[in-house]
């Protein structure tokens, strides 16, 4: 487990006791995501770069990599922060803008985006190393520029959260308080 607490990462052990502490006087953090090995990554606002920046650090806290979101992409988006952090178990990292969905490799290296609708959610699902995304009514599966809308929920309202099940199938809530 872990939690941000502007400029630190602390992570508890299952008992909640502190394992960890990352201090970064550069960054106040905004969102964390562990992959399948450990490795902590975490993203925020840093001193000149606004909040384009991702951080990776070893499991036991040490700073391994710097990525600045690539800011050449948002010259014509006046919002490019990084509001969520995922990373697949393969340590794939997938970062949410206002509208962007921006794909690195496990190495920091950009390998595409996908410019949707406002408000993309992602739901990674470790199990088929897909990442799902969620934009008011509509579930789309991540591919960069070959994204495809797998459903659409028109008529039972916002999409509040989905995860996949043990036969692949993906369940949520909707905001009409429905399943599906």
């Amino acid at each position: 487990i872990t939690f941000e607490d502007f400029h630190k990462i602390v992570k508890l052990t299952k008992t909640g006791q502190v394992s960890l502490v990352i201090y970064d006087k550069e960054m106040a953090f905004t969102d964390v995501a562990i992959d399948g090995v450990g490795r902590i990554y975490a993203c925020g606002y840093g001193m000149f770069g606004g909040g384009r920046t991702i951080k990776i650090y070893t499991a036991g806290g040490k700073e391994i990599r710097k990525i600045e979101s690539a800011r050449n992409l948002f010259g014509r988006v006046a919002n490019s922060n990084i509001h969520e952090l995922k990373v697949s178990v393969k340590g794939e990292i997938f970062a949410r803008t206002e509208r962007y969905v921006l794909h690195y490799s496990p190495n920091g290296e950009y390998v595409d985006l996908w410019e949707g609708e406002s408000d993309p959610r992602l739901y990674p699902d470790d199990s088929k190393n897909t990442i799902y995304m969620i934009v008011d009514d509509k579930v789309y599966s991540y591919a960069g520029k070959d994204t495809a809308k797998i459903g659409d929920l028109s008529g039972l309202g916002r999409i509040y959260s989905i995860s996949s099940g043990k036969n692949g199938e993906l369940r949520g809530i909707t905001e009409i308080r429905n399943g599906f």
